[in-house]
């Protein structure tokens, strides 16, 4: 698929959906001998209410126990949802950190907080109550959502909607992140290895969809113009012999009697 995509085989239609997106990436960087790059990619997710990136919290999880693609979540606690990834993370001590991955590429949320719900109804308030239900089920040491879409600048009013609603009707902080999918090209800049040709496609392949911060104008084929603004020189015109009189009307006021 990823292939296909490089190389424009696939429809619009099928090009611009998210799964195909998330299947791509991550089901690349799933492969990948080195952890690096999505640990990288997951430290830089932010959280604006909290004011802290999420690396600040992957101190010491260094590696990766499992992936899970799509699976559905119903662990007896409002309603069921299906995240697109789920990665569990690992510390040498064994410790585990169950981490949510809800990808957007042209969407919003597919849920939003509604009052005529006692539990959370909003996405990914909902995602983080399951992965905490999981967390509880499996022992895990800490657990997170990460909201990764296309935005240059993270989706604040989003994110509080989320945050507000989980922490209104579950009582405790919520633990969800942002990040952009546009902070990744420049991290598989730097692969290097046997993992660089497969890291080089899926740089491209991003590039290629736009989800890429401006560095330079990409076509080849704009050059320099030959020319070039002179310096202006100040020109005073001539004003000697222009008329500044202003000629008589030819009527005037009569007195009203």
């Amino acid at each position: 698929m990823l292939q296909a995509m490089l190389r424009g085989k696939l429809s619009r239609d099928v090009e611009g959906k998210e799964d195909i997106l998330t299947s791509n990436v991550f089901g690349t960087l799933r492969y990948s001998p080195n952890p690096s790059v999505l640990l990288q990619f997951l430290g830089g997710a932010f959280d604006p209410i909290g004011k802290r990136y999420f690396r600040e919290r992957l101190n010491g999880y260094d590696h990766i126990q499992s992936w899970e693609f799509w699976p559905w979540y119903e662990h007896g606690e409002g309603k069921g949802c299906e995240p697109d990834v789920v990665i569990v993370l690992a510390d040498v001590s064994g410790r585990k950190f169950g981490v949510v991955i809800e990808a957007k590429y042209r969407s919003g949320k597919s849920s939003h907080a509604s009052e005529a719900e006692k539990l959370p109804n909003d996405q990914l308030a909902r995602q983080l109550l399951h992965i905490r239900a999981l967390a509880r089920l499996e022992e895990f040491a800490d657990y997170a959502v990460v909201y990764v879409t296309t935005a240059v600048g993270c989706p604040i009013v989003e994110l509080m909607d989320s945050v507000i609603e989980y922490q209104h009707k579950c009582g405790e902080p919520a633990s969800i992140f942002w990040a952009s999918w546009r902070a990744l090209p420049e991290m598989l800049r730097g692969v290097t290895g046997d993992f660089k040709v497969i890291a080089t496609d899926l740089g491209n392949l991003l590039y290629r969809m736009d989800l890429v911060t401006f560095h330079q104008l990409r076509s080849n084929e704009v050059t320099s113009p030959g020319w070039s603004f002179a310096n202006s020189v100040k020109i005073q015109p001539d004003t000697s012999s222009w008329n500044w009189s202003i000629p008589a009307p030819d009527w005037n006021f009569v007195a009203l009697v």
